[in-house]
């Protein structure tokens, strides 16, 4: 057997591909579910975010998409075809939104 199992869901209305990895521990399951408890649904969701920060990290080579509640880790494999890292609740992740009362 080769690599990781994955499974790929289209988004109907754009046609875009996403490509989620099962995960190395348990591999019944998928990474984003069984490590962050996401479903693959919310990952989608986040990517689409219109409110959300798209940044291009160079030092990894892939893109990480900050919404309000979430972190998608991912890259463009071919035009319209995602491959799914990871995603993260965002107070989970190394950039927690700030409390507006802790700035005060």
């Amino acid at each position: 057997m080769g690599g990781r199992e994955y499974v790929e869901i289209t988004e109907l209305s754009s046609g875009i591909v996403f490509r989620f990895y099962t995960d190395r521990a348990e591999p019944h399951r998928l990474h984003v579910q069984a490590r962050w408890g996401v479903e693959p649904e919310t990952a989608v969701r986040v990517f689409f975010d219109e409110g959300a920060e798209r940044i291009w990290l160079a030092d990894k080579q892939c893109y990480e998409t900050l919404s309000l509640t979430h972190i998608l880790v991912w890259l463009e494999m071919e035009p319209r075809h995602i491959l799914v890292i990871t995603c993260v609740p965002r107070a989970a992740s190394h950039h927690p939104l700030q409390n507006e009362d802790e700035s005060e």
